[in-house]
């Protein structure tokens, strides 16, 4: 036995090394290699060397196993399999149907994944703090590229920004112009997250990782929607939006927000912030609101936030399903007019 073996993480490198033969694509198994590589130096072996302890070592089974969980939901709930296999093809052909839009407006993948203008500013930005490059991997289209494996004091995508040079803060929050509103925030990350969904859609896996700088961009765009100050009553707003919007993107598909009393909060905001910016008018007896007045909120809600339900926006302004429906239809007619 290798006197090193004892430092090796075998769990850790049982688990990388797992993406060596079984990564969806060239690229990530050639990551996957470079991975594995390090975590075996790190521990005094060669590859080869922490291979070997893969064989001599049992695989664990995990103490909180989901083995037979279908069978078992299939038992308590007939027809729970179909619907996980329906849920499959839907998710599938969704992630398809967008693929087929995003090639019809770029051309090709390779257009879709290369840096945008923005990206290159950031990155260009960050060339004094990248420490290290990682190694060579095959991206979806099939171009090779070098991910930065060390940047400011950050080695992965998951990091604290405790940890991240404060130099290269600055630097990263003036390659492009910072927003100094939480709503100018709000509307930035909603972006980039968009972009991640879409070039994850490429990826047979279906994730995506920024470079390590606009990783560091977004971490700071999300700290300003938890931390910083309001400035005015759509900053305030913009923050109710966010809590709705944050759970929303922790599920593979589309879920309606539903907290009541998140609801709550936000309509007595909005009731005050009606208050406060028309002093001078009389008030409406019992908070009702005119036809015109809930119009505007409706497509205010679908300007501002086109991503949510009919359903989600109907809870949030106090009108039907329907009105929602028919006023969404209206404005994508006529945003869709030349």
């Amino acid at each position: 036995m290798n006197i090193h073996a004892s430092n090796l993480d075998i769990e850790k490198f049982r688990k990388v090394y797992a993406l060596v033969t079984g990564g969806a694509t060239d690229g990530e198994r050639v990551a996957a290699q470079a991975r594995a590589r390090k975590i075996a130096e790190r521990a005094g072996m060669s590859l080869n060397d922490a291979v070997s302890q893969l064989d001599s070592q049992p695989k664990p089974k995990p103490a909180n196993s989901f083995e037979g969980f279908a069978d078992w939901m299939e038992e308590k709930e007939p027809g729970y399999k179909a619907k996980r296999a329906r849920e499959v093809v839907e998710r599938e052909q969704r992630y398809a149907s967008r693929r087929a839009e995003i090639l019809k407006q770029f051309g090709t993948a390779k257009a879709f994944l290369d840096p945008t203008p923005n990206e290159r500013l950031i990155l260009k930005a960050a060339e004094p703090f990248i420490a290290e490059l990682g190694e060579p991997y095959e991206d979806a289209c099939g171009t090779w590229r070098r991910p930065i494996s060390s940047f400011a004091g950050v080695h992965s995508h998951f990091f604290n920004l405790d940890d991240v040079d404060p130099e290269a803060i600055m630097a990263i929050k003036a390659a492009i112009p910072f927003p100094e509103t939480i709503c100018g925030a709000f509307e930035e990350l909603k972006v980039w997250d968009k972009l991640n969904d879409d070039r994850a859609h490429f990826y047979g896996h279906h994730e995506y990782y920024y470079e390590l700088p606009v990783e560091l961009r977004i971490k700071l765009l999300r700290e300003v929607m938890r931390t910083q100050p309001v400035t005015s009553w759509g900053d305030l707003e913009a923050r109710f939006h966010y809590k709705s919007y944050a759970w929303q993107r922790q599920w593979i598909d589309p879920k309606d927000f539903d907290d009541p009393e998140w609801s709550r909060l936000f309509d007595d905001v909005r009731i005050l912030r009606a208050l406060a910016e028309k002093p001078f008018r009389e008030p409406v007896q019992n908070g009702r609101r005119t036809n015109a007045e809930k119009r505007s909120a409706v497509l205010s809600m679908l300007d501002t936030n086109p991503e949510l339900s009919d359903r989600e926006i109907c809870r949030r302004v106090g009108v039907s399903p329907k009105t929602v429906g028919n006023w969404r239809r209206r404005r994508n007619d006529r945003l869709s007019q030349p």
